[in-house]
């Protein structure tokens, strides 16, 4: 097959690209209420951390950059979890 002549795509230039990843981090991502930015901007992402005790589940949230820090945090978690108190209000400076 010869080549064709196709004039009218060179006048449907891109003007803009589409960044897919972003696009798809904006229909996949997480609702706003889950995402945090930290003192210098960056985002924060809430996690979800799961234990039994008995019959019983239990999950603790926690902030992190990604995946791999949610984990360390897990791991510090194990580490050396202490109980600071009950929580009687939230807000408040």
């Amino acid at each position: 097959m010869g080549s064709r002549d196709c004039g009218w795509l060179r006048g449907m230039l891109m003007t803009e690209i589409l960044n897919l990843a972003e696009a798809r981090d904006k229909r996949d991502g997480p609702d706003a209420e889950h995402i945090d930015r930290d003192g210098y901007g960056r985002r924060l992402y809430r996690y979800t951390c799961s234990y039994r005790i008995g019959r019983s589940e239990y999950t603790l949230y926690l902030w992190a950059y990604d995946f791999e820090d949610a984990e360390r945090h897990a791991d510090a978690v194990r580490a050396g979890l202490v109980v600071d108190g009950q929580v009687y209000i939230e807000g408040v400076s």
